[in-house]
């Protein structure tokens, strides 16, 4: 399992070049919000409106302005699946995703599965029924344009996923990768 701080540079690399690729490419029709960041927080009149992120449901590449933060949470999620000898219920409860604004096209997220609950019944192996807690994702999103004006937008957003679950509702694997949302 790599080392937290190792991974610091994924973060810090797409952060540098995001934010010299978005100055670059704003045009002079809305105001240069570049000088805000996390401990100079974008003024309320200036503030773009609201994109909310559900994690594999509706993700924008629209990032939390400079400053503010974001709590995004459901009460609780149901998936039932079925195929293949197999039918899975699963209920998450409380899904949590925090969004911190740290400049005008970056923000940071943090992503908690609260409580899983997962019911499988398999023809061949039988009945399986795990609860607990999920894993925990950070998320760094990065808007390369399109964040404040203009027909079309587009954003990266590396994240890291650290095996945190209980009952072996995850693999226990440290996961990451680059997800690109356009719009």
């Amino acid at each position: 399992m790599p080392k937290p701080e190792l991974l610091l540079p994924v973060f810090l690399l797409p952060l540098c070049l995001a934010h010299g690729a978005v100055r670059a490419a704003e045009t002079g029709g809305s105001p240069d919000k570049s000088v805000f960041n996390l401990f100079n927080p974008v003024p309320e009149n200036l503030m773009r409106e609201l994109a909310p992120d559900r994690p594999d449901a509706t993700e924008t590449p629209h990032t939390v302005d400079a400053g503010h933060f974001q709590l995004e949470m459901d009460f609780a999620n149901f998936t039932y699946n079925r195929g293949d000898g197999e039918t899975t219920h699963a209920w998450n409860v409380a899904p949590v995703n925090l969004k911190a604004g740290l400049l005008n096209n970056v923000d940071l997220q943090f992503v908690l599965d609260s409580y899983l609950h997962v019911h499988t019944e398999n023809r061949t192996t039988g009945t399986t029924a795990l609860s607990g807690f999920g894993d925990f994702t950070t998320r760094l999103k990065i808007n390369l344009w399109g964040n404040d004006e203009g027909r079309t937008a587009f954003g990266l957003l590396p994240y890291v996923k650290f095996p945190t679950s209980t009952d072996h509702l995850g693999n226990d694997a440290v996961e990451g990768g680059v997800i690109s949302h356009s719009r």
